[in-house]
């Protein structure tokens, strides 16, 4: 049985408040994609580099820090040298361990060295994975070379090689003149990802450092606006099918869960949902076995939550988010592919009450997620989280923050918004006006409200006008680039931005 609610139809108020945080975005493997500068520091005789970072590439041998000098391009490298092996070069020299280095995820990378003792290590997320011992003793570093953040450099300042360039997002890089003891790296992992801890001196490098240098390529600072949950990172993120009413069939995430059970006699399937469509046949989720391609199938036909069931629910299929499967793993249909956004879908592996349906949809508390006695319970049998660990193929992304909130979803932050969102005033209603552009001037549309056209139509940048009107009992909005033309129409309202 299939327990289905929640569907997300509305704009939320929002209240100030809320911390930025810068985050470095390498979004491609592109030698373009990197900031590089002198970091202007003396030779040190002792070292310590942190940061966090979340990789978004599952092959090998890419590096986010490099700093080369004349005569020794490998001076200082850290990065990946095999898939999930951490390696920290020094002066030619390397070591590496084995962490696992888990993709889409953030993770709080340290490593140390000290030139007196010869003592160097590798921390992940607080704790001590590698020392190596009599690992360039007597050394320095020598002063006046290149820092490359985002690449390797096979020479000073340049030859980098796209196989290498980091893919990804890092954030609170900070660089010492010493090495810190193992304390001082657990203290910093546990503060957090937004928190801070005190050292035994400052940085000679400051993340504000690393920020005020040029950013070159595609590589840009995102400012995230919410302080993530490292246990549970999707908190607030909602996964979105752009472009925005644009459905295609490269839009996808797809996956073989892991249902802890061979065979499933009852199970539910709960997510917050908001649709830019109006056509029907479209769904979101696919469960494919093989010879049973519409094992479970969640959609439109006619009504929302429609199941296509086949007589034994198996581990071991294909699981894909945002198209139907006609095959195990593919045959996609554009004109059944999602357009939208999903929110804390969760598969639980009972037959949820009504009750329980209510605590999940938390008398409609969107960024409220699944109540600790459903963990407790070993009821959820497949989280939002475990999405959110995986790599989304085409145009779909996980948003969170003001990009989440101007394509229809609620805001999971703090901050007040109406400042960065099309502004009332600038917002004019003509009755009986459909606004055109004379060619190729449809950008999509919206079912919904009108404030949630405005919102869509606020994030796709070229959109100047809206024309609303009802459809088959439901509110539709078109989406126009311009509004150089005007036609009378009774049953329309446009309403254009001019401001």
């Amino acid at each position: 049985m299939l327990a289905f609610g929640m569907i997300l139809l509305a704009l939320a108020g929002l209240a100030a408040g809320e911390r930025h945080n810068s985050i470095l975005n390498f979004p491609t493997a592109s030698t373009a994609n990197y900031i590089s500068f002198n970091p202007d520091w003396p030779s040190l005789n002792g070292l310590t580099v942190c940061s966090w970072q979340k990789k978004a590439y599952s092959d090998t041998k890419r590096y986010w820090f490099s700093y080369a000098v004349s005569g020794t391009d490998n001076e200082i490298i850290l990065g990946e040298r095999e898939a999930g092996v951490y390696v920290f070069n020094l002066g030619g020299s390397s070591f590496g361990v084995t962490v696992g280095a888990p993709e889409n995820r953030w993770v709080h990378v340290c490593a140390t060295w000290d030139s007196e003792s010869g003592v160097s290590t590798i921390s992940v997320n607080g704790e001590l994975k590698k020392t190596q011992v009599n690992f360039r003793k007597g050394w320095s570093v020598t002063s006046g070379g290149n820092l490359a953040i985002g690449q390797e450099q096979d020479s000073v300042g340049g030859r980098f090689d796209a196989s290498q360039a980091f893919v990804g997002r890092l954030s609170n890089i900070n660089v010492w003149d010493f090495a810190l003891n193992s304390s001082d790296i657990a203290l910093m992992y546990d503060a957090g990802f937004c928190g801070y801890s005190t050292t035994a001196g400052d940085p000679i490098l400051s993340y504000d450092d690393v920020l005020s240098q040029d950013l070159n390529g595609d590589a840009t600072v995102v400012e995230d606006r919410s302080c993530m949950d490292l246990e549970d990172p999707s908190d607030g993120q909602v996964l979105r099918f752009p472009p925005q009413s644009k459905a295609s069939t490269a839009n996808f995430l797809q996956f073989t869960p892991d249902f802890g059970t061979d065979e499933y006699l009852e199970f539910s399937i709960c997510t917050w949902f908001f649709k830019t469509y109006a056509d029907q046949g479209r769904y979101f989720l696919s469960y494919a076995q093989s010879g049973l391609y519409n094992s479970i199938i969640l959609g439109e036909q006619k009504t929302l939550g429609n199941l296509s069931q086949g007589e034994t629910k198996t581990s071991g299929g294909v699981m894909n988010i945002g198209q139907e499967q006609d095959s195990v793993g593919g045959t996609y249909d554009a004109s059944q592919a999602f357009a939208g956004s999903l929110y804390n879908l969760n598969m639980f592996n009972i037959k949820l009450t009504e009750d329980q349906v209510r605590a999940v949809y938390a008398n409609g508390t969107f960024c409220r997620k699944v109540p600790d006695e459903f963990w407790k319970a070993g009821q959820v049998m497949l989280a939002y989280k475990d999405l959110y660990d995986l790599i989304p193929d085409g145009d779909v992304t996980f948003d969170n923050g003001e990009e989440a909130w101007r394509h229809g979803s609620m805001h999971c932050s703090s901050l007040d918004l109406e400042e960065d969102a099309h502004k009332p005033e600038c917002w004019v209603m003509e009755e009986n006006t459909e606004y055109k552009n004379k060619k190729n001037g449809d950008l999509g549309y919206v079912v919904g409200t009108v404030d949630e056209a405005k919102a869509a139509c606020y994030a796709t940048g070229a959109c100047k006008t809206l024309t609303c009107y009802q459809k088959s009992g439901e509110n539709r909005c078109d989406m126009k680039s311009s509004f150089e033309k005007s036609n009378g129409d009774r049953k329309k309202t446009s309403y254009t931005y001019r401001c």
